[in-house]
């Protein structure tokens, strides 16, 4: 028994620092293990271990690449975006964004305006709220005033439709929707 230990304890040795090193092949940091000792199959293992090293690593820098270009981008999206709504939000014209679902996501303060309301008793609301409003605010109330802008509109072509208000007073709008 003891001279089976002693024949074994080098290769097993070996093994043990091979099953040591893959346990830790997950910090990817690109750590190689030494291949010189142990019978041609450990080192073939160890073999295949460092590469698998060296490519974790290879693919965490890239993933860490990745990552700070979408958190700039990101950075630089969110600034576009609040100069966007900033422009929106202090134009004299009134300006209303629907969804895809057809609820109201944006409406500035001239918009509301004409309604005599806040953007936030318009956000959230859908499209046949925001007829019904205009119908009973409209000199003519016709009802599906948004439905006829968009019915038929293409992408990226503005359809213009007319609506004359009466309240909260007289106004003659120019209705313009852009798919």
């Amino acid at each position: 028994l003891l001279l089976l230990h002693g024949l074994l304890h080098r290769p097993m040795r070996a093994v043990h620092r091979a099953r040591d090193f893959a346990a830790e092949l997950a910090r990817a940091d690109g750590r190689q293990l030494a291949d010189d000792v142990g019978a041609r199959e450990v080192r073939e293992l160890v073999g295949a271990m460092n590469q698998a090293s060296t490519t974790l690593q290879a693919q965490r820098q890239a993933i860490e690449e990745q990552l700070r270009m979408l958190r700039r981008q990101d950075a630089e999206l969110a600034e576009r975006s609040e100069q966007l709504a900033m422009v929106f939000a202090l134009s004299p014209d009134g300006v209303v964004l629907f969804d895809d679902a057809g609820c109201v996501r944006f409406a500035n303060p001239a918009f509301a305006r004409l309604l005599d309301l806040l953007p936030d008793d318009i956000v959230g609301r859908d499209a046949t709220w925001l007829d019904a409003e205009l119908a009973r605010r409209s000199d003519e109330p016709q009802g599906q005033t948004l439905a006829r802008i968009f019915d038929g509109a293409t992408q990226g072509e503005p359809r213009r439709q007319s609506l004359s208000l009466r309240r909260p007073r007289h106004l003659e709008l120019a209705l313009v929707g852009v798919l």
